[in-house]
C-alpha cells in the first residue's frame, strides 16, 4: 500500500480524494479507494487531530528554544563588548560609541530586511496554497454538479420511456376492449336475426337488452380510458416533482462544499497571520532587552569627585534609547563641551559625565539643544528632561 506524502502513513484515498488519516489531497488513482463509514471517519478525524496537535506542540517548542537561544546569544555578545569598552581609554570613547551605533543600525537593518523577506515569502506561500485549495474545491464541486445533472437527465429519460410504455399498454387494452365489444355486438345482432322469426316480442325484448348492454359496456370502456389517462397524468406530475427535488438537493450540496472550502481557507489564513504577528513581537522585544543589558555603568561617579568644570547630566527614565543617543550626539557637537563618560541603569536613568573647556553657564547651553524640555540644576548634577515622543 502506498504512503501519504504528508503524514507518511500507509493510506487509502476517500471519496473526496484525500488521505484517510490527515486529509492531504491524493489526486493519483494509484492509491486504493475506501468507502468510509461513520466510525471510520471519526477515527480518522481523531487521529488527524492528534497529529495536528503534536505538530503544533513541536513547532511551539522549537520556536521557544530558538527564542531562548537568540536571547542567550545576544547576552553573550553584549557582555564581552561592555567589558571591552570599560577597558578602553577615555580618549577612544567617542570613536567606539559611533562604531557601536553604526554596527547596531546595520544589524537592525539586516534583521528588518530578513524579517520582511521571510514575511513576504510566507504570505506568498500562504496565498498560493489557499488559491490551489479553492481551485481544487471548485473543480470537485463542478464535477459533482455535472455528475448529478447527468444522473438526473438519465433518470428523466428512463421515466419518460416508462411513461410512454404504460400509455401504449393502456391504449392497447382500450383497443382490445373496444374490439371485444364490437365482436359481442355483432354476435348479438346475429343471434337477434336468428331469433327474429320465432317470436317478435322476444326479439324486441332481446334487442332492448342488447342495446342496454352495449351502452353499459361503452360507458365502462370510457370510464376505464378516463381513469387510465388520469393515472398517467399523476405519474408524470410525480416524476416532474421528483426530478425538481433531486436538482435542488444537488445544488444545495454543491453550495455547502464551496462554503466549507472558503471557511477552511479563511481559518488557515487567520492562524498564519497570528503566528507571524507573534514572531514579529518577539523579534522586536529582543533588541530592547539586549540594549538594556548592554548599558555602560562607567558614569556612576559621585558628584563629590568631580572637578571644577566637570558635571554630571542625569536623564530620568522615560525617553527611548534613540532619543538619548541623539541627545549625546548633540552634546558632542558643542565645541566647549567634552563628553567624558556615559552610563546609567533602568532605575536611575542615563548618566553622562561632561567637562567644560571654559567657564560658562552650562544650563543655558543645554536648554538650546533640540529635544530638551526642561533643565534643573542641583549642585554638580544637572537633571535634563527630554520630550517624550508619542507613538502613532
Amino acid at each position: 500500500m502506498l504512503r501519504c506524502r504528508n503524514c507518511g502513513q500507509k493510506t487509502r484515498r476517500t471519496d473526496d480524494w484525500s488521505c484517510e488519516w490527515c486529509g492531504y489531497p491524493l489526486l493519483s488513482r494509484a492509491y486504493p479507494k475506501v468507502t468510509q463509514s461513520g466510525e471510520t471517519i471519526t477515527r480518522a478525524q481523531e487521529k488527524r487531530a492528534r497529529l495536528e496537535a503534536k505538530g503544533i506542540a513541536r513547532e511551539k517548542a522549537r520556536q521557544e528554544a530558538e527564542e531562548r537561544r537568540k536571547a542567550e546569544e545576544a547576552l553573550r555578545k553584549t557582555k564581552p563588548e561592555a567589558e571591552a569598552q570599560e577597558r578602553r581609554a577615555r580618549a577612544q570613547a567617542e570613536r567606539l560609541a559611533r562604531e557601536k551605533a553604526r554596527l547596531e543600525a546595520d544589524e537592525a537593518r539586516r534583521q528588518a530586511e530578513a524579517q520582511r523577506k521571510a514575511r513576504l515569502e510566507a504570505e506568498r506561500n500562504m496565498k498560493e496554497k489557499a488559491r490551489q485549495e479553492v481551485e481544487e474545491a471548485q473543480r470537485k464541486a463542478k464535477l459533482e454538479a455535472e455528475q448529478a445533472e447527468k444522473r438526473a437527465r438519465l433518470e428523466a429519460e428512463r421515466l419518460a420511456r416508462e411513461k410512454a410504455r404504460k400509455e401504449a399498454e393502456e391504449k392497447k387494452r382500450a383497443e382490445e376492449a373496444a374490439r371485444k365489444t364490437r365482436l359481442e355486438a355483432e354476435a348479438a345482432e346475429k343471434r337477434a336475426k336468428l331469433e327474429a322469426g320465432r317470436m317478435a316480442r322476444e326479439k324486441t325484448r332481446q334487442e332492448a337488452e342488447e342495446r342496454k348492454g352495449a351502452e353499459e359496456t361503452q360507458r365502462r370502456a370510457k370510464r376505464d380510458a378516463e381513469a387510465a389517462q388520469k393515472l398517467a397524468q399523476k405519474e408524470a406530475e410525480r416524476v416532474r416533482k421528483e426530478q425538481a427535488r433531486l436538482e435542488a438537493e444537488e445544488k444545495r450540496k454543491a453550495e455547502e462544499a464551496e462554503r466549507k472550502a472558503k471557511f477552511e481557507a479563511e481559518r488557515l489564513a487567520k492562524e498564519k497571520a497570528k503566528q507571524e504577528a507573534d514572531e514579529r513581537k518577539k523579534a522586536e522585544e529582543a533588541p530592547k532587552k539586549a540594549k538594556q543589558s548592554g548599558k555602560r555603568s562607567d558614569a556612576r561617579m559621585p558628584s563629590s569627585t568631580l572637578l571644577k568644570n566637570q558635571y554630571r547630566i542625569v536623564v530620568p527614565p522615560g525617553p527611548d534609547y534613540n532619543q538619548v543617543l541623539q541627545f549625546i550626539n548633540s552634546l558632542r557637537k558643542v565645541d566647549i563641551i567634552t563628553v567624558d563618560s556615559t552610563g546609567g541603569s533602568a532605575d536611575e536613568g542615563t548618566i553622562i559625565g561632561i567637562s567644560l573647556q571654559k567657564q560658562v553657564k552650562v544650563t543655558d547651553i543645554l536648554k538650546e539643544i533640540p529635544g530638551v524640555e526642561g533643565v534643573y540644576e542641583q549642585d554638580k548634577d544637572i537633571n535634563v528632561v527630554l520630550k517624550v515622543k508619542i507613538a502613532g
